[in-house]
């Protein structure tokens, strides 16, 4: 069986969003091979269409060269069946999880500390992990604790806007001149951001700059 080798492959890690479009691809085509162009095209087109190859093949969904595994076909029915065979793969792929963590009572932490000890993964991917293990029972609708339910929950950006007033701008040297009147502040945990208020130009071209920053960031450490 395929998916006997998946003790030796990582679990899936990173955003729930790639396999629900997945999923929902898979319900509307019936998909023969999934491999790193596929991704690319349909899913994600970055670096992390390994991290989907992967955790497809961990999930035993397809085989090493990509070809579609039977329990991809099983996943394109709908309602009940769908939740049924779901479930079946999941507790088929984590298995050694579902024997070693109670799910019905584990806290956060709890599936953290497995996914680091049990596959060598760092703490912050561990954490990915967690919650990508999370997303997979909500859709099966395989019952785990409330901490864990409360874990999935993407973290909503707080953001409070202030509108300074107006400053002198500084002239000495060494000296960043204050933000002015219309100038927004952005807040969430500890990012800040100063952008024009009201203007939808300057948020796209913050938001480039971050992707470029991004990529920069991921370049430098392959």
């Amino acid at each position: 069986m395929e998916n006997q080798h998946a003790e030796k492959l990582k679990p899936p890690y990173g955003q729930s969003s790639w396999y629900e479009t997945f999923f929902d691809l898979n319900q509307r085509q019936k998909i023969e091979k999934v491999d790193l162009d596929f991704i690319r095209l349909n899913i994600v087109s970055s670096k992390h269409e390994y991290k989907i190859f992967s955790g497809l093949r961990f999930l035993g969904l397809i085989k090493e060269d990509g070809s579609a595994m039977d329990k991809l076909a099983s996943l394109r029915v709908v309602g009940d069946d769908f939740k049924k065979n779901m479930s079946e793969t999941i507790k088929e792929a984590y298995r050694d999880l579902f024997s070693t963590i109670i799910v019905e009572k584990a806290k956060p932490e709890n599936l953290i500390n497995y996914f680091v000890q049990k596959h060598e993964m760092g703490s912050s991917i561990a954490g990915q992990a967690a919650k990508l293990f999370i997303f997979f029972t909500k859709k099966a609708e395989i019952p785990i604790s409330q901490e864990l339910l409360s874990m999935e929950t993407e973290k909503r950006p707080k953001i409070v806007e202030k509108v300074h007033r107006k400053m002198k701008p500084a002239t000495d040297v060494g000296k960043v001149a204050g933000p002015s009147e219309g100038i927004v502040e952005l807040r969430y945990e500890d990012i800040r951001m100063w952008l024009p208020k009201n203007d939808t130009e300057a948020v796209k071209r913050a938001i480039r700059f971050l992707e470029f920053h991004l990529k920069e960031l991921e370049s430098n450490k392959t």
